[in-house]
C-alpha cells in the first residue's frame, strides 16, 4: 500500500463516517460536524468487527462485507455532499496532511516495511490480528507460539481487528506486519 492508498482510506473515512452520523440522525446536519465523521467511522468499524469476533464469525467473510458497508457508505456520503462542506473537507486534508508529517519515518523508509518503534506491544496486536485473519474458528493453533500469544487474551480484539481488516488490502492479503505503519497513520489522523 502506498501513500495514495493511506489518503484513500482518509477519504473514506471522513465520508463514509458523514453518511453515518447524518444518515442515522447521529447529529446535525451542520457543515462543522463533518469533523467528527473520521471518528465516527472508526467507532462503526470498531463495534462491528468486534461483534463479529465475539460471535465468532469468519473474519475473511466480515472483512469483506464490511468493505462493501463502507464503500456504500462512501458513496451516500459523497453524494450527500455539498459547497458548505467544502472548507471542512480542506481542514480535514489538512489534518491528513499533518498526520503524514507525524509518520514521516515510515513514509520515508516505506510504509509496508518500516519496523516502526522498539516497543514489543505491537507484537501483541500483529499476533492477535493474525491470529483473527487466520483462524476462522478462533481456536489455539498448538503447534505456533505465535498464535498462541495471539489467542491469548480472547476478549482484547479491537486493535487486531482494526488492523486484520486493513490487512485485506494489503499484498498479498493478510500480510498484518505490513499494514502497520498504515494503521497508525489512520490512528494519527484520527486523534
Amino acid at each position: 500500500m502506498s501513500v495514495v492508498q493511506l489518503l484513500i482510506f482518509y477519504a473514506i473515512s471522513c465520508l463514509a463516517g458523514k453518511s453515518l452520523l447524518f444518515r442515522f440522525k447521529l447529529l446535525e446536519q451542520k457543515p462543522r460536524n463533518n469533523l467528527l465523521s473520521p471518528i465516527a467511522f472508526c467507532i462503526f468499524l470498531t463495534l462491528v468487527l468486534c461483534v463479529g469476533v465475539s460471535l465468532h464469525l469468519p473474519f475473511k467473510i466480515l472483512s469483506c462485507i464490511l468493505w462493501a458497508i463502507s464503500i456504500i457508505l462512501t458513496i451516500d456520503g459523497l453524494i450527500n455532499s455539498n459547497k458548505r462542506d467544502l472548507y471542512f473537507y480542506f481542514l480535514l486534508f489538512i489534518f491528513a496532511c499533518s498526520s503524514l508529517f507525524l509518520i514521516f519515518p515510515y513514509l520515508v523508509h516505506g510504509l509496508t516495511s518500516y519496523p516502526g518503534s522498539p516497543f514489543s506491544d505491537k507484537w501483541l496486536y500483529i499476533a492477535k490480528a493474525q491470529y483473527l485473519w487466520d483462524n476462522p474458528n478462533h481456536e489455539t493453533i498448538a503447534t505456533s507460539p505465535f498464535y498462541q500469544v495471539g489467542a491469548f487474551y480472547p476478549f482484547r480484539y479491537a486493535s487486531g481487528a482494526l488492523l486484520a481488516f486493513f490487512s485485506t488490502i494489503a499484498s498479498p492479503s493478510g500480510e498484518v506486519i505490513s499494514v502497520v505503519g498504515h494503521y497508525l497513520g489512520w490512528l494519527v489522523f484520527l486523534y
